[in-house]
């Protein structure tokens, strides 16, 4: 019986890697987890980041408060990357996707886009506090590059329930 006691406590060389596999094994589901919840962090973070810093306008023009219409319909070309957005401020400012443009500019840079294949339609972003003494010269630079088909967007304003 001593024999037998005496042997569970010689040391061998594959017990003491099998104990030193028990620690790594260990370690290493520690380390994986802290892995993973470093990941979720930082991706919700970033999803938070996301969220939050969405512009207004995919147009980029800064806040825009839009004209409300009793009847608008659904645009979703308008969110496209290719598609043509023109905005205005209401202090005026003129905006060509996301960059603010002059008028004088803006036929030349809306026939530059139409050769690289952009669809023939405006989308035109316009504040409901802007005066109609900016909106339509920038029709009529519009009207100059070629474009006549302009879908003006608006927010749909809730009916009154009866």
């Amino acid at each position: 019986m001593e024999l037998l006691a005496q042997r569970s406590h010689i040391w061998s060389p594959s017990i003491r890697n099998n104990e030193r596999a028990r620690r790594r094994q260990s370690q290493y589901y520690s380390r994986l987890d802290d892995c993973l919840f470093s990941f979720a962090a930082v991706f919700l973070v970033l999803l938070i980041i996301m969220m939050v810093a969405q512009p207004a306008l995919d147009s980029s023009s800064g806040s825009v408060e839009f004209v409300k219409s009793g009847h608008s319909v659904p645009q979703p070309n308008a969110r496209r990357e290719d598609a043509m957005n023109v905005a205005i401020s209401a202090s005026g400012d003129e905006y060509f996707g996301v960059s603010k443009i002059e008028s004088d500019d803006l036929p030349g840079k809306i026939r530059e886009r139409l050769q690289n294949g952009a669809e023939k339609r405006i989308y035109f972003y316009v504040d409901a506090r802007a005066h109609y003494g900016d909106v339509k010269p920038v029709l009529d630079e519009i009207r100059l590059a070629g474009i006549t088909n302009v879908t003006f967007i608006t927010q749909t304003e809730p009916s009154p329930s009866h």
